[in-house]
């Protein structure tokens, strides 16, 4: 079989992906070339870039969203959760974020303080029958279900949640610090967050605000799923960040934010308008420069298409084959936004080395430094499936930042550590 390394990288990045299908000995097939000539050959015309979308499936956003908290008695930060909801709502944070979305200002409903006993323990799908109950009968305990409402239920510290189907990395705290869905009730789809806690308030504001937003771009993502998805030619970058606005930018950007008009801590959301203009792409806005790395891939490939309604859909993207046992130079261009731009390190790596977790992918790598001062600089790199036969790579597990599949493969965690 032929193993494939994803067409999509960012700053020092490069990713291999799974084979499209078993074919047998990779020896066998000639449409692959055999790539170590190809280490004296004189390198390509430069391309013109194409930069990463999160593109709609069609699904509605929420132009007129509101949240409604949902806490337990005793809890400590009940009147903060109200606040910095208030407050992100209102900002200039969000309406920036919200406008290219079509997703107006967020209003805060009324805090639901429970009184019974959080639980000790509780399950995704315990969570969905409890929040049903709820929202159901004549007289439901949280009002009347609506399209346009989040229900944010906010756990405390003593509460594990353990996500159905994910495996060990079903925990909260451990494999993920919250996440949203939908449940239907009554023949309507209705979202809702959980919201585990795993830290301090800033560590809960920040998964809020990744939550929220998501939640008013993406809020129906099992029936009717909106911006979960990348385009096909940077697919690599939804294998390994997840496809969700926040999603990417919780593995893009490690530097959240404290602006003053909300006095909370938040993330920055992924921006199609700066991404496509050859910017970082997670608002609001860096000054220092932004760098990608992007491999040349000529060879299509069918893969999984993660999000989809249908879990059997596929889209065909671009990679780098490369027979079991040989190697293959890819030209590989470096960009940066800003001119003077100083050198910098670069690593090439698996999809498995990505996450520090999963099957070994059978691929070494070696790459060269840039880039130094020009905008477009080439460089090349080396990448060598290692073993008589390729391997194929589960693309659906990154170590500790793990997809959880339970429903249709849709992106559900929201990953904080």
């Amino acid at each position: 079989m032929l193993g494939s390394i994803a067409a999509c990288s960012t700053e020092t990045i490069i990713n291999s992906a799974p084979a499209a299908e078993e074919a047998g000995a990779a020896d066998a097939d000639p449409d692959v070339a055999d790539a170590d000539a190809a280490d004296t050959a004189p390198p390509k015309p430069l391309p013109k870039l194409a930069f990463p979308e999160v593109e709609s499936r069609g699904g509605p956003t929420i132009k007129t969203p509101k949240v409604i908290l949902i806490v337990y008695a005793g809890d400590a930060l009940a009147a903060s959760i109200g606040t910095f909801t208030t407050k992100i709502g209102a900002s200039q944070y969000w309406k920036d974020l919200g406008a290219q979305y079509k997703v107006g200002p967020m209003t805060t409903g009324a805090t639901i303080t429970l009184t019974e006993a959080a639980p000790a323990t509780i399950t995704s799908d315990g969570i969905e029958t409890w929040l049903i109950g709820k929202l159901s009968g004549a007289t439901p305990e949280l009002g009347a279900p609506d399209v346009k409402t989040l229900y944010s239920i906010y756990y405390p510290a003593s509460t594990t949640i353990t996500m159905d189907g994910a495996g060990a990395l079903g925990q909260s705290c451990q494999g993920y610090g919250g996440y949203h869905s939908e449940v239907t009730v009554g023949g309507m789809h209705v979202g809702y967050a959980v919201l585990p806690r795993c830290a301090d308030i800033d560590d809960l504001t920040v998964a809020a605000s990744h939550e929220y937003f998501e939640w008013t771009t993406d809020p129906f993502p099992m029936s009717t799923p909106a911006y979960n998805k990348l385009d096909d030619a940077h697919w690599a970058w939804q294998v390994v960040m997840l496809g969700e606005l926040g999603d990417l930018c919780t593995y893009l950007d490690r530097d959240n934010l404290r602006p003053a008009e909300i006095g909370f801590l938040v993330q920055r959301e992924w921006s199609n308008t700066a991404s496509l203009g050859g910017k970082y792409p997670c608002a609001p806005a860096k000054t220092a420069p932004y760098l990608q790395v992007i491999p040349t891939a000529e060879d299509p490939i069918q893969v999984p298409d993660y999000g989809a309604p249908n879990p059997n859909a596929t889209v065909t993207t671009k990679a780098i084959s490369i027979k079991a046992g040989g190697s293959r130079t890819i030209d590989a261009i470096v960009y940066s936004d800003q001119a003077g731009t100083p050198l910098v390190p670069m690593r090439a790596l698996s999809h498995a080395d990505f996450g520090g977790g999963g099957k070994p992918s059978g691929f070494s790598y070696s790459l060269l430094a840039g880039p130094g001062g020009d905008r477009r600089l080439r460089r090349r790199a080396r990448a060598r499936s290692a073993a008589a036969r390729g391997h194929r790579e589960a693309p659906g597990l990154i170590g500790p930042r793990t997809r959880p599949t339970t429903k249709l493969g849709i992106p559900r965690a929201r990953l904080l550590h």
